[in-house]
C-alpha cells in the first residue's frame, strides 16, 4: 500500500483507527461509568410487553427467582434475577412496552 510505513499515524487511510480513538476517549472520560449497568440489574432479554411484575421494592430475591413476566412473539417469557439481593427500584409496570436490554429492575 503506497505511503504505509507500518505506523497508524502515517497511514493514508487513518480513518480506520477512528473508532478506537473514540472508544479510548469515551473510556478516559470521567462519567463513562454512569453508562455501564450493574450486573445485578434485571434486563429484558428481548423486546416485548410487561405482563406481570412479581416483586416489590424492598423484597429479597434469590438468584433465579422470576421477577418479571414478558410477552414476546405471542409467548410468555419469565425474566429471572441474575443474582440474589434486594429490589431497589422497579423501572417498569404492567402493560409497558420494553426494548431489548432495557433495565426492568435495579437490585442491590
Amino acid at each position: 500500500m503506497p505511503g504505509y510505513t507500518g505506523c497508524p499515524e502515517r497511514c493514508e487511510n487513518a480513518s480506520v483507527f477512528q473508532p478506537w480513538q473514540k472508544f479510548l476517549a469515551w473510556l478516559s472520560s470521567k462519567n463513562h461509568m454512569e453508562e455501564v449497568r450493574k450486573v445485578s440489574d434485571v434486563t429484558a432479554p428481548m423486546g416485548g410487553k410487561v405482563i406481570d411484575v412479581k416483586v416489590g421494592v424492598g423484597d429479597a430475591v434469590n438468584e433465579g427467582d422470576e421477577v418479571v413476566i414478558l410477552e414476546a412473539m405471542k409467548m410468555e417469557l419469565p425474566v429471572v434475577a441474575p443474582e440474589g439481593g434486594t429490589v431497589k427500584e422497579i423501572k417498569c409496570k404492567k402493560g409497558d412496552a420494553v426494548e431489548a436490554d432495557a433495565v426492568l429492575i435495579s437490585m442491590e
